[in-house]
């Protein structure tokens, strides 16, 4: 029984690990993390994607 509240704590946790901002996107594409920008593009809400999303997209796409 307590395992799995472990479980569900852990993964719980990871699922709000993952929500990278534009920032932290830009960050990771001057880094040469491209792959991991990439996955984490949706993580930018549809009304912040701006021009600046845009080019961290395609750098990312890019780079992959």
């Amino acid at each position: 029984m307590k395992l799995a509240a472990l479980a569900v704590l852990v993964a719980s946790g990871v699922a709000t690990a993952g929500t990278d901002s534009l920032a932290d996107l830009k960050a990771l594409v001057s880094q040469g993390a491209f792959k991991e920008a990439y996955v984490h593009l949706g993580d930018v809400a549809p009304a912040q994607r701006n021009a600046d999303w845009v080019d961290v997209a395609a750098s990312a796409a890019a780079g992959v």
